[in-house]
């Protein structure tokens, strides 16, 4: 008897696991047939072909996906449950390129003839369709339009500097990482320059203008001890200025701590440019 009910709460708890979280539906409207598939931490290899490492390093939770014809056309509706707000942008900032100039249906938003890609709190959608003609392209960014309003949830809040006025002109091409995965596939060179083996997370861009070329890099440490190790590890010096040798190529810096947890760096291979992009983005308003 004790047997039994043993296996039985064995198999309560195994089942709860396996319990759909993601509660999204499609639109009536679509009435062909859809197929649903649902995939967790173990199953997400047999779908990405290899690529679930960058999703596990991010934090993943959950994906479903559903598949249906339009037109005689396959489309694709990817729902990935992420675990933090951090998350799901640092996936959709990795992955998304190509935005067509349009107005944003949703605040973190990109769109071109294949793909329809957005973020809503810790969810990252995708929706895909093979042919990239307009009529399908035009379906599909009607069906985020009505999805959308299913995902009541809060968008991710940049750190408070990259909301200055000059950070405005670059907010699309800004990337997130929270490890050695995603810091390889935004820069790959600076991920080979950089010991990062603790835990934050870090926004980068590519600052070009007719200054030059920057990256520009801040860092956010989960605790003072992850600061503290970075830059014992990374041997900085906590001044304005400092030159760093890296595999013979000689590179500038600035450093300037923000916060207790947070760390800017602008790094390029021209001291002039560099302090040209340290005045026009972190110095004063």
């Amino acid at each position: 008897m004790m047997k039994n009910i043993v296996i039985f709460l064995f198999l309560l708890h195994y089942y709860s696991l396996c319990e759909e979280t993601i509660n999204i539906v499609l639109p009536q409207s679509i009435n062909s047939d859809v197929e649903t598939k649902q995939f967790n931490n173990n199953s997400l290899w047999g779908y990405l072909n290899g690529g679930a490492d960058l999703y596990l390093e991010y934090g993943f939770n959950e994906l479903k996906v559903f598949s249906f014809d339009y037109n005689k056309e396959k489309i694709k509706v990817e729902i990935f449950q992420m675990q933090t707000n951090e998350s799901s942008f640092g996936i959709y900032s990795v992955n998304h390129f190509n935005c067509l100039n349009m107005k944003p249906v949703t605040e973190y938003f990109c769109s071109n003839n294949y793909n329809v890609q957005f973020v809503k709190g810790n969810y990252y959608i995708s929706i895909i369709n093979e042919t990239g003609d307009k009529e399908t392209y035009d379906f599909c960014i009607d069906l985020a339009k009505k999805l959308i309003p299913q995902f009541n949830f809060s968008d991710l809040v940049f750190p408070k500097l990259l909301y200055k006025k000059n950070f405005q002109q670059i907010s699309d091409r800004i990337r997130l990482f929270k490890g050695q995965l995603g810091f390889q596939n935004i820069n790959s060179s600076l991920s080979e320059l950089l010991k990062l083996d603790c835990k934050y997370s870090a926004f980068i861009s590519e600052l070009n203008a007719a200054e030059g070329y920057s990256d520009f890099i801040l860092f956010k440490f989960n605790t003072l001890n992850d600061l503290n190790n970075f830059i014992n590890n990374n041997e900085i010096i906590l001044s304005e200025e400092k030159k760093l040798f890296f595999d013979d190529e000689n590179l500038y810096l600035y450093n300037k701590s923000i916060g207790n947890l947070e760390m800017i760096m602008l790094i390029s291979n021209n001291i002039s440019n560099l302090k040209a992009f340290y005045e026009k983005y972190l110095g004063d308003d």
